[in-house]
């Protein structure tokens, strides 16, 4: 029987753009936020407490890992974020979006020490069910 119309909100977020890939679940198999990434020439996993989400009003969540540290405080510490809006899914599907993300090299070699590349995604946001286990 066909469900009513219903708006849930997404668990998982894939976005895309230049030299960039993101699949952010908000839980994975183990129950942890995660953030799988390829930004330029880095590539790894965030986990929860290596993922910072700042709430900034209406622009919705500005969320940031660390790519690499790097070797020392002058010679670069890169990082990628990405404005993440508020999407609601109506009957469970997919919604596409756009949004921006950034690059940020923290140095300590230049006049100004963030050098930002700023990149336009493409995203997906759905509802991931986690498979139980079987038996």
């Amino acid at each position: 029987m066909p469900q009513s119309k219903s708006e849930s909100k997404p668990n998982h977020y894939s976005l895309h753009g230049h030299n960039v890939t993101l699949d952010y679940s908000l839980s994975n198999f183990a129950g942890q936020p995660s953030i799988n990434f390829k930004v330029d020439e880095f590539t790894g996993t965030a986990q929860r407490n290596e993922i910072h989400i700042t709430q900034t009003g209406n622009l919705g969540l500005l969320i940031t890992i660390a790519l690499h540290p790097g070797p020392s405080a002058d010679e670069g510490d890169p990082h990628f974020s990405f404005l993440l809006p508020e999407v609601t899914l109506d009957s469970g599907r997919e919604m596409a979006f756009e949004t921006i993300g950034f690059k940020t090299v923290i140095t300590r070699k230049e006049p100004a020490h963030q050098r930002y590349t700023p990149v336009s995604l493409k995203g997906k946001a759905s509802i991931f069910e986690s498979i139980g286990a079987k038996a």
